[in-house]
C-alpha cells in the first residue's frame, strides 16, 4: 500500500491563493526585496566613497606632485644622485603611502625618489619638491625665509595667496583639482619651467 501522494502519476495539489491576495504577496516580496537591495547600496555607497574619494584625491596629489617635478629643471640636476621630495607638517598618512608608492615603482629622470616627512622648516633646503598640505602665512613665510635662494620647488594645497605660492594645489566644488602656476616665484629660485 502506497500514501496517495507517493503514488506514481499522482498530482499534488496545493490550495491556491485567490487573485488578489496572490497579488498582494508578490507585491510586498517584490517591495521587500527592492527595499533590501537599496538599503545595502545605501551602506555600501555611504561606506565607501569616503575612503575611496580620499585615496584618489591622494593618488591625484601624488601625480601631479610627480608631473610637475618632471616639468621642471633644477640647476644642480647634473649632479643629482636622488630626486629629493619633503613633506613638510601636518598631512594625510593616506598621502605618504601614496608617495612611498610612487618612489618604490618610478623614478624620476632615472634618479630614485626619496620620500621624507619634515616638521622644521630649516631643514627643507635639502630637498628638491617640498609639499605643503596645510600653510598658513606664517608657516609660508618661515617655509620662504628658509628656501630664500636655493632651488626648491615649493608645492601648496589651498594656499589664498597667490604671490607666495610657486604651484597652489586647489580643490574645486565638484571634487576635483586643479592647480595655479606662479612662474615668476619658480623662475626666482633658479628652477626652469619646461615648455608643456
Amino acid at each position: 500500500y502506497a500514501h496517495p501522494s507517493l503514488r506514481p502519476n499522482t498530482m499534488l495539489t496545493l490550495p491556491t491563493l485567490s487573485p488578489n491576495l496572490s497579488i498582494f504577496w508578490r507585491d510586498m516580496s517584490e517591495r521587500f526585496h527592492l527595499a533590501i537591495s537599496l538599503l545595502f547600496l545605501a551602506t555600501a555607497f555611504a561606506l565607501v566613497p569616503n575612503s575611496a574619494v580620499a585615496l584618489d584625491k591622494q593618488k591625484i596629489t601624488v601625480s601631479y606632485l610627480y608631473n610637475f617635478a618632471k616639468n621642471i629643471e633644477w640647476p644642480n640636476q647634473e649632479a643629482m644622485t636622488s630626486f629629493d621630495i619633503g613633506v613638510y607638517g601636518s598631512y594625510s598618512p593616506a598621502l605618504l603611502d601614496e608617495l612611498n608608492v610612487l618612489k618604490q615603482r618610478v623614478k624620476l629622470r632615472n634618479l630614485p625618489i626619496t620620500v621624507t616627512q619634515v616638521n622644521r622648516a630649516d631643514s627643507l633646503g635639502k630637498y628638491h619638491l617640498v609639499y605643503v598640505e596645510q600653510a598658513s602665512a606664517k608657516t609660508i613665510s618661515d617655509i620662504y625665509d628658509a628656501l630664500e635662494g636655493k632651488p626648491v620647488l615649493l608645492v601648496t594645497h589651498a594656499y589664498n595667496n597667490k604671490q607666495l605660492v610657486m604651484i597652489n594645489l586647489i580643490p574645486t566644488n565638484d571634487d576635483r583639482l586643479k592647480f595655479e602656476v606662479n612662474k615668476s616665484n619658480i623662475i626666482n629660485h633658479g628652477l626652469t619651467p619646461l615648455h608643456e
